[in-house]
């Protein structure tokens, strides 16, 4: 006799969801807040241990927003159909309750399929780029550092953000984080949450996508 699934509240996992966007706000304005440390000079780095957990955070929270809210995608032989079949259904009732909207940035596995494969994909690093240097979790003011091609080539980035180009790279996946800031909290006012507003130091201008205070 077929087994039938009754339908499950996923309301809790949803707002883990939105729970994430939130968090994930937070750690972008913490990574762009360090901007000014670098003004004056044409190239540096920031590597304080404040940045490295705001860009771990930043990895953390989209992929568990991607998993919760936005996920679409196959997850293989590993997820039960009755699993599945609730986290489509789930993820289509927030894509139609967002208005179908498009969003590139919180929609991209790229980040997240490196974050759960972080050795495999640090393995193919290593064999791709056997005489390399590595930056490893840290703000850089522009990828003109790197001014050769060879140089890029042979560096492996593992959770480095550019501040000039607005990339941020983890092994070879790469997302702009202001567009995703924008989509965010265009994402979290429709569903009701409140994003709170980071001061500006003096002279600087509020991250894209924010509010007046």
């Amino acid at each position: 006799m077929k087994m039938l699934h009754q339908p499950i509240d996923q309301s809790r996992i949803v707002e883990d969801g939105f729970d994430a966007l939130v968090e994930l706000d937070t750690a972008i304005n913490e990574v762009l807040a360090h901007k000014p440390d670098l003004k004056g000079h044409k190239f540096g780095m920031h590597g304080e241990n404040v940045i490295r957990d705001a860009l771990q955070t930043i990895c953390n929270m989209q992929a568990r927003a991607y998993g919760c809210l936005f996920d679409e995608g196959s997850r293989g032989p590993t997820e039960s159909k009755a699993n599945k079949d609730a986290r489509l259904e789930r993820v289509r009732k927030v894509k139609a309750a967002l208005g179908n909207e498009d969003l590139p940035n919180l929609r991209d596995r790229g980040i997240r399929n490196a974050l759960a494969h972080y050795d495999e994909y640090y393995l193919n690093e290593l064999r791709s780029k056997p005489k390399n240097f590595e930056l490893k979790w840290l703000g850089v003011s522009s990828k003109g550092m790197f001014t050769r091609a060879e140089d890029d080539v042979k560096t492996i980035y593992v959770g480095v953000y550019f501040y000039a180009e607005d990339e941020f790279h983890l092994f070879n996946r790469m997302i702009k984080l202001i567009p995703m800031q924008t989509e965010l909290r265009g994402v979290v006012t429709k569903a009701g949450y409140v994003i709170k507003e980071e001061a500006t130091a003096p002279g600087d201008t509020a991250p894209p996508g924010s509010a007046s205070s």
